[in-house]
């Protein structure tokens, strides 16, 4: 009896697996970003902000220096990224209000917008948003801003992804020097 349970409990993980890869599930890795993108320069630096943080440790897992200033980087100025970040934006809006008017739901919004640079050259300007509906609990009240600042943190980790995916997207460039003209990299 025991061996038919080992081996109906092994079908029964094998086909999961199956299913599973099956479907085009697979684990989330390291972003690819372009392969001349070793290191970035961050500005403003900040470096104790959740933000960069959690943009930190996303270039690092990714294999990607952040430097400090142009002086610290192995590269010329001319070939280096940077990436400016603009302040980030959180905004709360009331959805809906209960009878007796105290706020039922609040809308959070977080916006952050970045600008990439290679060198002197632009190459994107984004803004990734992303929005989250809390419901409010007046009897929970101390609860809710725990639950506020946990949904702004959460807002802001995904927003970090986005931009990881968005960097991995830029193209390689060669910058020209002549008229600083700026053709897609051959491959």
């Amino acid at each position: 009896m025991k061996k038919h349970a080992a081996k109906f409990s092994f079908f029964l993980i094998s086909c999961c697996l199956m299913l599973l890869t099956a479907c085009g599930f697979h684990l989330r890795g390291a972003t690819q970003l372009p392969p001349d993108m070793k290191q970035l320069l961050i500005s403003p630096d900040t470096p104790y902000t959740d933000l960069q943080k959690i943009l930190r440790d996303a270039l690092h897992f990714s294999g990607v220096t952040t430097i400090e200033s142009a002086a610290d980087t192995s590269q010329t100025m001319e070939n280096t990224y940077r990436l400016q970040l603009s302040p980030e934006v959180v905004s709360r809006e009331t959805l809906s209000v209960g009878p007796d008017g105290q706020v039922r739901q609040v809308l959070l919004r977080y916006q952050l917008t970045y600008t990439l640079f290679k060198g002197p050259v632009f190459l994107a300007s984004k803004t990734i948003q992303e929005e989250r509906v809390l419901n409010v609990n007046l009897n929970q009240i101390l609860g809710q801003n725990e639950e506020e600042a946990t949904s702004v943190h959460e807002m802001r980790i995904d927003a970090v992804r986005q931009l990881m995916r968005q960097l991995s997207k830029i193209p390689q460039l060669e910058i020209s020097t002549k008229n600083d003209v700026v053709l897609p990299a051959k491959n």
